[in-house]
């Protein structure tokens, strides 16, 4: 019946986002590649102090981290620290770290499950992420951890691999519409774009059809120029009722990724140039308002969370936690209906939390938010 597509060549090591839309000889989005994925994602500070000594937690990629790296290519953070500092900066310490490292988790993994749903109808016919999960406390390959603590990277597929969804192209730069849902649907797809101060720079509606089972371009806007060194997407579908049914926001970087494809290996793809995400650090600082509405029924907690930002400024990627009172730990396995995300000027957002709370109260739990501005 003639060659069947499927593939194992990685990566295994960090990507750029744009690497599974360029890439056509290795992992990128064609054929069914059965094991891959964007190397290291450092779990959250939680984890990284329960697996590591106290004498190691603040030393970064030293030996106790590496013991906690993989093998051969893979036994130190080497690559993947080269990249995300000069993505992102070198943070002055661990807690931070950990905290920021998340931003690079969530895009990798994110474009990579776009990329393939963006080319399901004739390039790609499957993915499967090396791995779900670890099999020991590691600093490599997983969605969540030994603890069973879900990283930056779980969220960005969760969003990734809405069936209904608004998704931009890192390849041609355009916005499409994906229905993965045996049904049509009626909706509106929203885009603003805003530069780093937060200024509304564009702004499109668009009423469509969602066809079933369709992949349709929606917006154009590879020939918008970057109103700032780093700037920011929001993409929404909202449904007749206008309640909105998938979101997506991107922080891009006028200085782009580029990637040495001649010089690939089986593990990953060197970059020849690097995007530049260090003027975030320049966002406006906000205030984030929350509140919860808590029950416990059968053993288990759910709350509904409202997060309000009280600026016109964007509220940028933020982390809700639930901890016990008593001894301050995080609360897992959670169920969040999203995590890691953003807020636009005095917008207001809701999200769901379930747990199982083993004959607790809701009064024996805190809500924690973390916020990069906030």
């Amino acid at each position: 019946s003639g060659p069947s597509g499927t593939k194992m060549f990685g990566p295994y090591e960090y990507v750029a986002p744009k690497y599974w839309y360029e890439d056509s000889k290795h992992g990128g989005a064609y054929g069914f590649n059965t094991e891959t994925g964007p190397g290291s994602q450092i779990p959250p500070i939680e984890s990284l102090r329960k697996m590591l000594s106290p004498q190691d937690l603040p030393n970064i990629n030293n030996k106790g981290w590496q013991f906690h790296c993989g093998r051969n290519e893979f036994r130190n953070l080497d690559f993947f620290l080269s990249v995300y500092e000069k993505r992102y900066w070198k943070d002055s310490d661990v807690e931070d770290f950990a905290f920021n490292v998340q931003m690079s988790n969530y895009e990798a993994i994110r474009a990579m499950f776009e990329a393939f749903v963006l080319n399901r109808m004739d390039r790609s016919t499957g993915v499967v992420q090396w791995m779900l999960n670890s099999a020991w406390p590691e600093v490599y390959w997983q969605l969540y951890d030994w603890y069973l603590n879900p990283n930056g990277a779980f969220y960005g597929t969760k969003t990734a691999c809405n069936p209904l969804n608004i998704i931009y192209n890192y390849g041609d730069k355009n916005i499409y519409l994906s229905n993965e849902l045996n049904t049509d649907s009626l909706i509106t797809a929203e885009l603003k774009l805003y530069d780093i101060q937060s200024n509304l720079i564009n702004e499109k509606n668009i009423k469509l059809n969602a066809r079933k089972e369709s992949i349709e371009q929606v917006f154009a806007i590879d020939n918008i120029v970057a109103p700032s060194d780093v700037y920011f997407l929001s993409l929404k579908l909202l449904n007749e009722e206008k309640t909105e049914v998938a979101n997506n926001f991107y922080w891009l970087s006028k200085k782009e990724d580029e990637l040495d494809y001649p010089n690939s290996q089986w593990h990953y793809t060197p970059p020849l140039e690097n995007a530049s995400f260090v003027q975030l650090k320049e966002m406006q600082p906000v205030k984030i308002d929350s509140e919860w509405q808590t029950s416990v029924i059968d053993d288990e907690f759910s709350a509904t969370v409202t997060l309000e930002n009280l600026s016109n400024k964007i509220a940028f990627f933020i982390e809700m936690r639930v901890t016990d009172k008593l001894s301050g730990e995080t609360i897992l396995p959670v169920i969040w209906s999203n995590n890691y995300v953003s807020l636009l000027p005095n917008e207001s957002k809701t999200y769901t939390v379930k747990f199982d709370c083993k004959g607790k109260k809701v009064s024996d739990f805190d809500l924690k938010i973390k916020g990069f501005n906030m």
